[in-house]
C-alpha cells in the first residue's frame, strides 16, 4: 500500500505545493488525491470534508493519519530533495509545536498569499 496525500484541489497555494512535490517525490510511493474526490475513496470514513479543506492530510501505509504541519513533515520524509532533512528538524522536541502554529496561520490565509 502507498502513502496517500489528500489536499484541497481548489486552492491555488495547495495545487502549487502538490505540483512542486510531484517533481521531487517518487510517485511509486504515493497516491495524491484532491479533497473533492475523497467521497469516492476508501479514506472517506477517516477524514471529514471540512477538515480536508483546511489541512493537507497524509495516510501512511500502516493507516496512521497526519494533518497540517505533521502531514508536511511526513511528506518531506518521502521527498527525493535536498530539503528532506528538514523533516528530521521538525521531529526535534518543541519544533513541531511552532510548525503547527505557522501552518495554521498560512492555512487560514492561503487564499490571500
Amino acid at each position: 500500500m502507498k502513502t496517500t496525500i489528500i489536499y484541497d484541489g481548489f486552492c491555488d497555494y495547495c495545487n502549487g505545493f502538490v505540483n512542486w512535490m510531484l517533481t521531487v517525490v517518487n510517485t511509486k510511493k504515493v497516491n495524491i488525491l484532491p479533497c473533492h474526490l475523497l467521497a469516492s475513496s476508501p479514506h472517506s470514513d477517516n477524514i471529514k470534508p471540512e477538515a480536508c479543506n483546511k489541512y493537507i492530510h497524509v495516510i501512511t501505509p500502516d493507516r496512521k493519519i497526519y494533518w497540517g504541519a505533521d502531514a508536511v513533515r511526513e511528506i518531506w520524509l518521502l521527498l527525493d530533495h535536498w530539503s528532506r532533512p528538514f523533516a528530521y528538524f521538525l521531529k526535534l522536541p518543541g519544533v513541531i509545536h511552532f510548525a503547527r502554529i505557522i501552518y495554521r496561520i498560512v492555512s487560514s490565509n492561503r487564499n490571500h498569499i
